[in-house]
C-alpha cells in the first residue's frame, strides 16, 4: 500500500513536472505566433507606406461590403505631429486635355457658400478649398489673409487674375477649388481664428469644412477628388463629365494613376445604392477603372490631406470649346449607357429599317410645372387638343407631369423612347444622352440660357435643336413663340397661342420627317 502510495506520489511528481513543461511549450508557441502575426502586419505597413498612429482607431469593422481595401491613412490626433509638407502643382496630367490637374502635399476642405447654407436646392455643393503649403515664403506667410478663399464664383484658370486677388493678397484658384495658404496645418488653424480673416471670410459669406482641423488623415496612395455640381444634373454633365471624358479613354486605355475617390460632392457616390443621376452615370461607365475605392467621409473636425490630389477644373469644357471630345468617343459612352439601363433603341435606330410597327413618330412633352417657375401653362390642354386631330392620326402624343418621380432609368427610356423632345428649359434635358442619334430636341421658355443647344454637342448626338422664345410686339399668331406673363425672363412663366402651337408640332415632325426618310 505504501509502495503504491509511494509510486502515486512520485507519479503525480513526474506527471506534474511534465504538465509545467507542456505549459511552457504552448506559451513558447503562442508567443512566436503572436510575433509572427505583429511582423505579418508590420510588413503590409510597410508595403503600403502606411504609419498608423496608435492612440487612433480606424473603424474597419464599421465598413460595408463595397467599402473593403479601402485605403488606410495615416492619422494624427495631434496636428503638430504632422510632417512638413511643402505643396507643388497643379501639375496637367494628360497632355494637350485640359482639365485634370495634380497637386502634391495639399489639404482639401469642403467649402461652403452663404446660398449653400441658407437653401438646400441652391447649394453649391462642389465648392472645395485647398490649403497650399509655402513654408519658406516669407512673404505669403506674412500676409494675414493667406487663409482666406476668394469670394464665389470662380470662373478663371489657376494662373489668372481672379477678382479678390488683390485684396487677399494671393491667387484664388480656379473654378470650384479655392486656394489658401498656410506654413502648416497649425499655422492654418491659428491664421483661421485672425479677426481679419473671420472678417473678410464672414462678409463674403463662406465657410470652410473643418473651420479648423483637430486631426488629420493624410493619404500615402493618390486620389482624385470627384467634384461635381450634385444639385444639378445639367452641370453634372456639362461642368463634369464632358471634361472628364477624354481623360477616361486616356486611363481605360492604359492605367488609372488614381487608387481612391473621394466623393467630395455626395458621400457613397460609387455605392451600388447610391440612385443619384450622374453617380449612376459613373458607375456605368465604370469612371475610375476597377481599383480605386471610395474614401469613408470625415468628421467636421478632421481634415483630409494627399501625398497627391488630383482635382478636376470642372466648367472648362461646358461650351465643348476644347475638340478633345470626339463623336466616336461620345458614341463609345453612349453604347456603354445604353446597354447598362437596357434601352429598346439602339443609338443608331433612326438609321436603321424599321418595321411597320415601330415607324410611329413619339413625341415627349414637358411643362415643367413640379418647380412652380419656367411654367408652360396650358400645355396638358394643347397637348389634348392636338393628339385627338385627323392630321396626327399615327403620331403619339407622350406627356410626362414630373420627371422627378420618375427613376433615372425611367427617364433613360423615356427620352431614348421619343423621337422629339419638346419640353421647357431645364435640367431633364441632359436626359438626351440616352436620345439615339437623329432625334429632335425644342427648349421653350422666355429666355433659355441652354447648354444642350450648342451645335457642337448637337454635332455629338447628331441631332437637331430648336429654341422657343418669347414673342416680339410685332408676332403673328401663327409664330413659333411663347407668350411670357412677367417680367422675369428667366423664371417666368408662359403660354402659347394655338395656331403657334400647331406650327411648332407641324415644324417638328417636317424635320423628323427628313431624318426618317433618309434610313
Amino acid at each position: 500500500m505504501g509502495m503504491v502510495k509511494g509510486r502515486g506520489r512520485g507519479s503525480n511528481r513526474l506527471i506534474g513536472s511534465s504538465s509545467n513543461s507542456n505549459i511552457q511549450r504552448w506559451m513558447i508557441v503562442l508567443t512566436f505566433l503572436c510575433c509572427m502575426i505583429s511582423l505579418s502586419r508590420l510588413m503590409v505597413t510597410m508595403h503600403n507606406n502606411i504609419i498608423t498612429i496608435t492612440s487612433s482607431y480606424y473603424p474597419i469593422q464599421k465598413l460595408t461590403s463595397n467599402q473593403h481595401n479601402l485605403l488606410v491613412p495615416t492619422i494624427y490626433d495631434n496636428i503638430t505631429a504632422m510632417p512638413e509638407m511643402i505643396s507643388s502643382g497643379p501639375f496637367l496630367v494628360n497632355r494637350d486635355i485640359p482639365g485634370l490637374y495634380e497637386f502634391n502635399n495639399v489639404c482639401l476642405t469642403k467649402q461652403l457658400s452663404e446660398t449653400c447654407r441658407k437653401s438646400v436646392n441652391h447649394c453649391e455643393g462642389n465648392l472645395q478649398g485647398i490649403i497650399y503649403f509655402t513654408p519658406n515664403d516669407d512673404k505669403m506667410m506674412s500676409n494675414p489673409l493667406r487663409c482666406v478663399t476668394c469670394s464665389a464664383p470662380l470662373m478663371h484658370h489657376w494662373n489668372e487674375t481672379g477678382r479678390d486677388e488683390e485684396e487677399v493678397g494671393h491667387k484664388c484658384g480656379f473654378t470650384s477649388t479655392h486656394v489658401m495658404y498656410a506654413s502648416d496645418i497649425e499655422d492654418w488653424n491659428q491664421c483661421r481664428l485672425q479677426p481679419d480673416a473671420q472678417s473678410l471670410t464672414n462678409l463674403w459669406g463662406q465657410q470652410q469644412v473643418p473651420a479648423t482641423a483637430e486631426s488629420i488623415r493624410y493619404y500615402n496612395e493618390p486620389v482624385l477628388s470627384l467634384n461635381f455640381q450634385a444639385d444639378n444634373i445639367g452641370h453634372s454633365l456639362f461642368d463634369h463629365l464632358l471634361m472628364y471624358l477624354p481623360h477616361w479613354q486616356k486611363f481605360k486605355n492604359t492605367t488609372y494613376p488614381f487608387k481612391g475617390i473621394y466623393s467630395h460632392s455626395i458621400e457613397g457616390c460609387l455605392s451600388d445604392t447610391n440612385n443619384d443621376w450622374y453617380c449612376r452615370i459613373l458607375r456605368s461607365m465604370n469612371a475610375f477603372g476597377d481599383d480605386a475605392k471610395e474614401l469613408p467621409p470625415t468628421s467636421n473636425t478632421t481634415l483630409t490631406c494627399y501625398k497627391s490630389l488630383y482635382v478636376t477644373e470642372i466648367a472648362i469644357q461646358r461650351g465643348l470649346k476644347h475638340k478633345v471630345l470626339t463623336k466616336s468617343l461620345f458614341d463609345e459612352l453612349r453604347d456603354i449607357l445604353f446597354h447598362s439601363f437596357n434601352l429598346d433603341r439602339s443609338r443608331n435606330y433612326h438609321y436603321e429599317k424599321q418595321d411597320e410597327e415601330n415607324k410611329h413618330i413619339k413625341l415627349l412633352f414637358y411643362a415643367h410645372k413640379p418647380s412652380g417657375r419656367r411654367v408652360f401653362e396650358g400645355m396638358d390642354k394643347l397637348v389634348n387638343t392636338f393628339s385627338k386631330q385627323s392630321k396626327y392620326l399615327g403620331i403619339d402624343f407622350n406627356m410626362v407631369e414630373d420627371f422627378g418621380s420618375y427613376s433615372i432609368t425611367e427617364q433613360a427610356s423615356l427620352f431614348n423612347g421619343a423621337d422629339a423632345a419638346i419640353m421647357v428649359h431645364g435640367a431633364q434635358m441632359v436626359n438626351s444622352i440616352f436620345s439615339v442619334d437623329g432625334t429632335t430636341f425644342v427648349e421653350l421658355g422666355c429666355h433659355i440660357p441652354t447648354f444642350i443647344g450648342n451645335p457642337r454637342y448637337m454635332a455629338l448626338l447628331n441631332g437637331h435643336h430648336q429654341s422657343v422664345q418669347e414673342c416680339g410686339d410685332d408676332a403673328n399668331d401663327d409664330d413659333i413663340c411663347v407668350i411670357c406673363d412677367s417680367s422675369d425672363k428667366v423664371y417666368g412663366n408662359f403660354t402659347m397661342k394655338l395656331k403657334s402651337f400647331e406650327a411648332m408640332i407641324d415644324k417638328v415632325l417636317l424635320d423628323l420627317n427628313h431624318t426618317l426618310n433618309d434610313r
